[in-house]
């Protein structure tokens, strides 16, 4: 028996080198996250028990441009095509890895073509959801 505890959080590591995986958004709702309890969009899957924070505003304009919506509640059921970028800036210094979204939705479910930004609408508008 594995008794490595597993995290609730999708990470770099739940992914192979170069690997892009499809999910199906099942919510988006503000949750407590961290030990300071700070409040946070965090996104969840039909497909896996694993979350991502959307603590980032390049995260959450990547998750806008794929549903093609704001609306928290009008992204159930859109598909995301997630990989990994290893140039992350990390606020304590230096470049790390984390786990990105692809600004294109994908294809009918198939993995979407490469080389979408996961930074694209860059804007200051209401995201339409917390944060």
């Amino acid at each position: 028996m594995d008794l490595t505890p597993q995290s609730p959080w999708l990470k770099a590591t739940d992914f192979e080198d170069g690997e892009e995986k499809v999910f199906t958004i099942k919510s988006v709702v503000e949750q407590e996250v961290g030990p300071e309890k700070e409040v946070k969009n965090v996104l969840s899957f039909k497909e896996t028990d694993k979350k991502i924070v959307l603590g980032a505003k390049t995260l959450i304009n990547a998750l806008i441009a794929a549903a093609g919506t704001s609306e928290s509640d009008e992204m159930p059921g859109k598909k995301l095509t997630l990989y990994v970028d290893d140039n992350v800036r990390n606020p304590n210094g230096g470049t790390c890895s984390a786990v990105r979204i692809k600004a294109k939705a994908p294809k009918g479910g198939s993995k979407a073509a490469s080389g979408a930004s996961d930074n694209a609408g860059s804007n200051d508008k209401d995201l339409g959801f917390g944060g």
